[in-house]
């Protein structure tokens, strides 16, 4: 997911089907979303993302998913972050 004001990084084993995965725990090199390049993570109790992919395709040795995301998160300096609706397209690499 990239917006003008956000950037969504999920580098994750397991997301390559369709269906809802739910992220509790996580590097934080490997799952962020980044806002007014400001980066939140999962560190504190309850952080979560939750994503729901709806749409697989392969693209050589890639995969292009799309799909929706949730979260609550949290920066460096403790500010939360709560993402509802998001929506997110890879259609290339």
């Amino acid at each position: 997911a990239n917006a003008n004001n956000m950037l969504l990084n999920l580098e994750m084993e397991g997301l390559n089907k369709t269906g809802n995965v739910m992220i509790t725990t996580a590097p934080k090199d490997k799952c962020l979303i980044s806002i007014n390049h400001t980066n939140f993570f999962i560190q504190n109790a309850g952080d979560y993302i939750k994503v729901t992919i709806t749409s697989v395709k392969q693209s050589g040795g890639m995969l292009l998913l799309t799909g929706s995301f949730e979260g609550k998160l949290h920066d460096h300096q403790g500010n939360e972050a709560i993402i509802s609706d998001g929506i997110f397209s890879t259609d290339h690499l």
